[in-house]
């Protein structure tokens, strides 16, 4: 080796060595990195030290763009009336049958709530929810102000600014209300409809029924899985019989009842993997009750998983801003996701949970150590 990379080297030690006796509590990073690159005893030690002060960048959480709801039904709504549009739509799928709606009537409903044209299928409606609620027969094809005013002004909920001088022109009055208001006046209705004794029992029917079949879930899963059990232990069974020999071959009949056999296992599987899907959405709960979020974000957002009549639910973002804290109803927007972007949206829940999760046990250390201190 050339004299004078020796001599370069030798003056590199001693500076190294120097330092290091100037602040003998202290390595430095290029001594770790060779600790770590040369499998020294202290290589977990350091390595895990240099990633502690290093912090782990956290997964970015991409959600997909989805697309705004402004149309329901085929109908224009502002942005700030299409969660009372969908919360008064989700109220006539679960209590259609005991307000007896029939096919089409929610529709015909909300159109006729948002138009200013002939609307005698709302008054009717109106009077019916008027007639449970003070338990009184309203036969009268007139709008019913009279009933309507005694409601607002003994109602328990409280309609912010939400005036009364309308109540004197009748379907005049009402007609000139904002869509805003007429939403407002629905949904009051149907509140105070729940306190009536003709949900209540039948609200408690169908607690009755969601507990039932939660029951009768939990037995055809337990079922089904000692099912699958059985199968499966049958088909090694079987398949330890089959030892290839010259003296007795493998015949196309043990081959086809293998075959058979697999072919139930798979299906027993399925079925299993069906009725914890189907229980799963049921521990949700009762709709009748409650009908409750997917996930609500610490940042505004909140997933709905919310059906219409017997499709398929759909997955629905309200996205809450509150830019004034002042502000008594803060902007919202809604949005919907294809079935395409599903896994997308169940992936981004996932993470959220895990990671909101994570930061709550944190705070809670946080706190037991502050705790424990003094």
């Amino acid at each position: 080796m050339p004299r004078n990379v020796v001599i370069c080297q030798l003056t590199m030690l001693a500076v190294k060595k120097a330092s290091k006796a100037l602040n003998p509590s202290e390595a430095t990073f290029e001594e770790e990195l060779e600790v770590c690159n040369n499998g020294g005893d202290n290589v977990g030690a350091m390595c895990q030290g240099e990633v502690q002060r290093f912090p782990t960048i956290e997964e970015e959480l991409l959600l997909p763009p989805g697309m705004e709801l402004k149309q329901i039904f085929g109908i224009e709504l502002p942005s700030k009336d299409v969660g009372d549009a969908l919360q008064l739509l989700q109220f006539f799928r679960v209590f259609g049958k005991a307000l007896d709606l029939k096919e089409g009537e929610p529709e015909a409903i909300l159109k006729e709530l948002v138009s200013k044209g002939h609307n005698s299928l709302l008054i009717e409606f109106h009077s019916r929810l008027l007639s449970l609620i003070l338990n009184s027969c309203l036969g009268s094809p007139s709008f019913p102000t009279k009933d309507l005013e005694k409601l607002i002004m003994e109602s328990h909920l409280i309609l912010d600014d939400f005036p009364l001088d309308w109540l004197q022109e009748g379907i005049t009055g009402y007609s000139k209300l904002d869509l805003s208001k007429k939403f407002k006046l629905m949904i009051l209705l149907c509140d105070e409809t729940l306190n009536t004794e003709k949900l209540r029992r039948y609200i408690k029917d169908e607690n009755s029924r969601y507990a039932k079949g939660v029951k009768e879930a939990k037995l055809k899963i337990a079922a089904t899985k000692e099912k699958v059990k059985c199968l499966e232990q049958k088909l090694r069974n079987e398949k330890a019989k089959v030892v290839p020999s010259t003296v007795s071959p493998f015949t196309m009949d043990d081959h086809d009842a293998l075959i058979k056999l697999r072919t139930e296992v798979d299906e027993a599987q399925a079925d299993m993997f069906r009725l914890k899907s189907t229980n799963k959405k049921e521990k949700l709960g009762c709709d009748a009750t409650r009908i409750n979020p997917e996930f609500v974000d610490n940042n505004g957002m909140i997933f709905w998983n919310l059906q219409h009549d017997n499709d398929e639910p759909v997955i629905l973002l309200q996205d809450i801003k509150i830019e004034d804290e002042t502000a008594t109803s803060p902007e919202e927007s809604w949005s919907v996701y294809s079935p395409a972007e599903k896994d997308e949206v169940d992936k981004y829940i996932s993470l959220r949970t895990k990671r909101l999760n994570s930061r709550k046990d944190s705070h809670l250390l946080v706190s037991e150590s502050s705790s424990q201190d003094f």
